[in-house]
């Protein structure tokens, strides 16, 4: 992971969980 990609990772990744969770 670079500084510039950790946000957009981790919108990915909260993306992720959220449609795990449904």
């Amino acid at each position: 992971n670079t500084i510039g990609n950790v946000r957009i990772e981790g919108y990915l990744n909260g993306a992720l969980v959220q449609e795990t969770a449904l």
